[in-house]
């Protein structure tokens, strides 16, 4: 081939990117359903990144709001703890003026068998 053919054949062919018409002279039409396939498939690809993105995300503030809660329980539990002791019992009940105390007599059991 001469360098003439090749810069006639170049000319065409970018006149043909230019209109539009590289692949019909290239015989693609014949494969546009394929194109189609890989072009929903890419978009698909790009719709389900997004997706998955937003549940880690998501997982990634509950992780953070887990962890909030889980120090707000330890705290709760530690107060719970002090409460725990009888002797704390006895100055929160006398506090608050309250005549409930340590029992002073067994308590009654109720025969369930004489009803």
């Amino acid at each position: 081939m001469s360098f003439r053919k090749i810069m006639i054949f170049l000319g065409q062919v970018f006149k043909s990117i230019l209109e539009g018409k590289l692949l019909m002279r290239l015989g693609a039409e014949k494969l546009f359903p394929y194109f189609l396939y890989v072009f929903v498939l890419f978009w698909l690809a790009i719709l389900f990144d997004m997706a998955s993105e937003n549940v880690i995300a998501r997982a990634e503030k509950n992780r953070a709001v887990i962890k909030e809660l889980s120090i707000k329980h330890a705290q709760k539990m530690v107060i719970l703890k002090g409460f725990d002791r009888a002797s704390t019992v006895d100055a929160l009940l006398d506090d608050l003026n309250s005549g409930v105390g340590v029992p002073e007599k067994p308590a009654v059991v109720i025969d369930k068998r004489r009803r």
